[in-house]
Parts: C-alpha cells; sequence; structure tokens
C-alpha cells in the first residue's frame, strides 16, 4: 500500500472491483455459449486495459535508460498466494541521470533496495518506483530490488495461484500482456526495451517451474526446488514468463538444416495423454514456418508449450507458449492456436512492435500465418477457406495503425490478416514472401513499427505503397463493399459487355485496388482480366468473340470485401 488514505484506496478499486465482476460474468456468458476467443479478448481489453495503462504509465525517464539485463528471483508461497522476489536490474544511462522511474505496482513491498551497491532513496506510489541517485550517473549500473507481496490480477490474469476443486492451489502462472509485467517484478515495462534475463523459480518439490529459455539446473532444498533457467536472446518484458504445476512432460526434436533443437511438452496430468495428440505436428509448423519466413529465431534454446490454468485462449512467451486446458482435446481441434501462437515467434517475439500502436505487426502476421500455414497443407483451396473465415462478420470497428485501447480487437487480428493477403496479392508471391524474409532477417531481435515494415516493402517491391497503408492501415473502417451489374449487347463484328462496379461502404469514401474479373462466355471459355478501381463509381468494357454468360469479381478471395450482384 502507498500512503494514501483508506478511503481513498477504496474509491480508486471500486471502480476495478465492479469491473472484475462484469467481466466474470461476460466470461460465464462467452464461454457458456462457446463465443470466439477473439470477442472475449476485446472485452477484456476494453475493460482493463483503459483503467490501468493511463498515458502517465511509461514515465518519460524510461526513455533515457537502456535496460539491458534482469536477473529475476521468485520464490511462490502457495498458501499465502503470495511471492517473495529479488531482482537485480543491470542498465545503461543514454544521458546522466540523478532519478530513474520503474514500472512497480505498490501491492508489492519493497523491502530493500541498492544502487551500485549502496541504499538509496526511493518512493513507491501506484504503479511507479522512483529511484533518486546519490549522485549522477553515466556508466552501466546495477539497481537490487527485494520485495514480497500478493500480485495483482490485471488484463488477461497478469500474475494467477489457480486452485483445483478442493480449493489448493495446484497451479500458477503469469501473463503479462500487455502492460502487467510490473504487477508482479519491477521493470521498464515498454516493448521496445529488450532485455537479455534470467529466472530462478522456487516452489513446492512437487512443482515443476518453468520460464524463458534454457534450464541451467535445478536445485532441491528439504521440500523446495528452484530452478535456474537463462535467456541470451532479446525479450520484451510482456514476454517474459513464469509457469509452475506438477507437470508431466515429453519432448520431441525440430532438426533444421546443421541445427537440432528439443520441443519440450509440459501438461497436467490429467491432460497428459490428449495432449500428445494435438501437439504432434509442432515439427512440421517449425518446418514450415521456418522455410517461409527464416529459420526459428530462437533455435539454440528451446521451443516447449505449457498448460496454463487461464481459460480462454493461448500466449506465445517467448520460447514457451502457455496454452488453456480448454484447448486441449486429443482430437486437434484447436490447431489453429498452436500454429498462432508458434507464428508470433517470429512476429511479435523475435521482431517485436515498436510500440502497442503497432500490435498488428505481431497480432495480424500470426493470424495471416494461420492462413499461410493451411496454404502449404491444402493448397490454394486450404488458404482460401481460412481467408474466409477471418470475414466470417463486419464487426472491423477501428483502424490497424494506432489502434488506440483496442488492442486485441476483431480488426486487429482478422482485418490484420486480410491486409497482408492484399498486400500479397498487391506486391506479388515472389516479392510478398522476400519482403517478409527480409523484414524478419533486418529487425530480428529488434521492435519494428509499421513505417519500418512500409519502408521494407517499397524497397523490396521497388513500389510506392503509400497509398495502399493509408486507406487499409491508417484511414480505412470497416471493409469494402462491391456492388456489381453488367449487360452484354452484340456488336457488329464483336460482344460488348458493360460492368459497372460501385463501392458502397460507409466507413471510406473511396478504396483504390486492383481487382481480378472473370468473363465466361457461351463456349464456356473463361477470361480474366485485372481492373484497376480508383472511384466509388467504376464502368468498365469489355469486348470479346462470344457473348459473356457469367462474371464473377474476385474468384480467388484477395479482397477484403463483400461482393453482392445487384
Amino acid at each position: 500500500m502507498t500512503n494514501k488514505s483508506k478511503k481513498i484506496i477504496f474509491l480508486i478499486a471500486l471502480p476495478a472491483i465492479l469491473v472484475f465482476f462484469s467481466i466474470i460474468t461476460i466470461i460465464f456468458i462467452f464461454h457458456y455459449y462457446n463465443l470466439d476467443i477473439n470477442i472475449i479478448k476485446a472485452y477484456l481489453n476494453e475493460q482493463t486495459y483503459r483503467i490501468t495503462a493511463s498515458d502517465s504509465y511509461i514515465h518519460p525517464s524510461q526513455y533515457n535508460i537502456d535496460f539491458l539485463y534482469y536477473d529475476i528471483s521468485v520464490e511462490l508461497l502457495n498458501n499465502e498466494e503470495k511471492i517473495k522476489g529479488r531482482i537485480i536490474i543491470t542498465f545503461y544511462p543514454k544521458k546522466p541521470i540523478d532519478t530513474f522511474v520503474l514500472n512497480f505496482y505498490d501491492n508489492m513491498k519493497v523491502k530493500n533496495l541498492k544502487l551500485n551497491g549502496k541504499n538509496t532513496d526511493y518512493v513507491h506510489d501506484d504503479y511507479h518506483l522512483k529511484i533518486m541517485c546519490e549522485k549522477e550517473i553515466s556508466d552501466t549500473s546495477e539497481v537490487i530490488i527485494e520485495y514480497s507481496g500478493k500480485p495483482l490480477m490485471m488484463g488477461f490474469s497478469s500474475f494467477n495461484f489457480a486452485k483445483d476443486d478442493s480449493g489448493k492451489v495446484s497451479s500458477v502462472y503469469s501473463l503479462s500482456e500487455p502492460v502487467y509485467s510490473s504487477t508482479w517484478f519491477p521493470c521498464s515495462d515498454r516493448p521496445d526495451d529488450k532485455v537479455k534475463m534470467s529466472m530462478q523459480i522456487t516452489n513446492d518439490s512437487n512443482f515443476v517451474s518453468l520460464s524463458n529459455g534454457v534450464l541451467k539446473k535445478i536445485e532441491k532444498s528439504k521440500d523446495k526446488k528452484t530452478y535456474y533457467w537463462q535467456t541470451d536472446y532479446p525479450i520484451s518484458t510482456y514476454l517474459i514468463s513464469l509457469y509452475s504445476s506438477p507437470y508431466k512432460s515429453f519432448s520431441d526434436k525440430f532438426v533444421y538444416q546443421s541445427d537440432t533443437m528439443k520441443i519440450d511438452y509440459y501438461f497436467y496430468p490429467e491432460s497428459y495423454e490428449n495432449a500428445k495428440t494435438d501437439v504432434e505436428d509442432h515439427p512440421k509448423m517449425l518446418q514450415i514456418f521456418s522455410d517461409l519466413f527464416g529459420k526459428y529465431p530462437f533455435i539454440k534454446e528451446k521451443y516447449a508449450v505449457a498448460e496454463f490454468a487461464w481459460q480462454y485462449g493461448a500466449m506465445e512467451h517467448q520460447t514457451i507458449t502457455g496454452i488453456s486446458t480448454n484447448l486441449i482435446s486429443g482430437r486437434k481441434l484447436y490447431t489453429n492456436y498452436y500454429i498462432h501462437e508458434l507464428a508470433h515467434h517470429w512476429w511479435g517475439n523475435a521482431v517485436g512492435p515498436k510500440s502497442w500502436d503497432d500490435i498488428w505487426l505481431s497480432e495480424g502476421f500470426a493470424t495471416y500465418s494461420e492462413a499461410l500455414y493451411f496454404e502449404q497443407n491444402g493448397g490454394a483451396r486450404g488458404l482460401q477457406a481460412k481467408m474466409r473465415a477471418f470475414l466470417d462478420d463486419d464487426n472491423f470497428e477501428g483502424v490497424l495503425g494506432n489502434p488506440g485501447r483496442d488492442l486485441f480487437s476483431h480488426t486487429i487480428y482478422n482485418k490484420g490478416a486480410w491486409v497482408l493477403h492484399m498486400l500479397r496479392y498487391e506486391m506479388g508471391d515472389s516479392v510478398f514472401f522476400k519482403t517478409l524474409k527480409e523484414y524478419f532477417n533486418k529487425y530480428k531481435y529488434k521492435n519494428a513499427s509499421i513505417k519500418d515494415f512500409k519502408n521494407v516493402c517499397e524497397e523490396v517491391s521497388g513500389k510506392e505503397l503509400g497509398w495502399f497503408f493509408k486507406q487499409w492501415i491508417y484511414k480505412g473502417e470497416g471493409l469494402l463493399k462491391l456492388e456489381y451489374k453488367w449487360d452484354c449487347k452484340k456488336q457488329e463484328n464483336s460482344y460488348e459487355t458493360e460492368l459497372i462496379i460501385n463501392q458502397n461502404q460507409k466507413e471510406y469514401n473511396v478504396y483504390k485496388l486492383n481487382i481480378d474479373v472473370s468473363f465466361e462466355t457461351g463456349t464456356n471459355e473463361k477470361i480474366k482480366k485485372k481492373y484497376f478501381l480508383d472511384s466509388r463509381n467504376n464502368k468498365l468494357v469489355f469486348y470479346s468473340e462470344n457473348p459473356v454468360k457469367k462474371i464473377m469479381l474476385d474468384e480467388n478471395s484477395w479482397l477484403f470485401a463483400k461482393i453482392v450482384k445487384k
């Protein structure tokens, strides 16, 4: 707690309490009626992100520091649902500083704090931990913070002691996206300030404790075990993870070129047999994405999947995806979730978003990767079927670039995939996939903005694409709506077909786009033409030797559009 009065604390907490109960109610309704996980994500985001991530959450001083390494130690006190923590943060000031601020919720109590080996003054208030330097520092420095407390459950959970039917803690996990890492450890909670990190997790000896990277050792002391994990790949704070449960595990391997990587799976005993079937395609998934995008970016460490008690989805924690119990069927009913979270290891993890305004580069790319996987297995029909599934309704409010609070909306995921699909159509397959590889290689282990991606697209394709990004990413809302009619008349030596195509969407006046039109004649001949539409009302004329009997627009489903014949 801070020094604020209990009355003020209650007044601040009351809206969050009301929101919590409304969230639980909505989740029950969504789960009972089996609604789309993206709807659940959107609702949770709307209710929690606006409360917590105010414009002041990231302090200006954090932009003056390059955070280099987090060495995190966490002891789990299951009976109390509390943690004891210790973190050593190594950082480099970009310019001399006499104070700096970390993100750290004050539900945690700081027990001891040292800067470069000396006790120093600090102020802990709300979600900021302000640290005063004895004198200006300009060199690489180290702050050690010891703390304890009960983690807040915010966002999609942030940190949760999950209980079984008897009320006993049976599983502990974190899920910090987008801005809730600071509910359980001090950090700079910016997605673009990647660090290297290690984590030591202590829990009861029957619990297996997991984190990012490679397991270095396990130490046992009486009835406790400590697992030591370390990653040498840069990681964003929201991807730092902790899982602890009495897991049963099994392994597979992925061989690519000269590398062999272990794939680890951790599941609850009651899920173990079903999980074996559900995850068996991971080597093939890794192969497909490595061929399409570039070698799996964490191949020197691992890929793993761990079951966790968040009931409504999955999370792409770097090198160790969390998967909900509800997504384990033994019949591969939820393969798209496994594909999506694996794809994030290229899009979101290796190439991170520079800010949350750029989340399309993570979620839209991972969603389109699902379609690419189905294309590799089912050809063009597989691709088209998946893309049509992403176009299941008209609920595409907001924009992809700078989406504000709508980070996990239907628009970001499904429209995001469609915009990549249209970009592929605009560029052509060879250039599009070359662009993805170039983008991946250029920003691997770094962060990128939508502008950075646009620049790579233009460099590789040689095309100016500002118009495309403006209308589909920054300005245009909803989807393209086309209405067409046609008439074929006999001329002296040929047939003239007049085709009228009108744009009827209300959200954006005029989209510019290429469109494929197929003309079928009375001789069953099919002639394909590509036209460029740049006005709300478009008149096209087609001449043929035989009369046109049928016209099809966008036969191969390249456009984010609803097309109807008048």
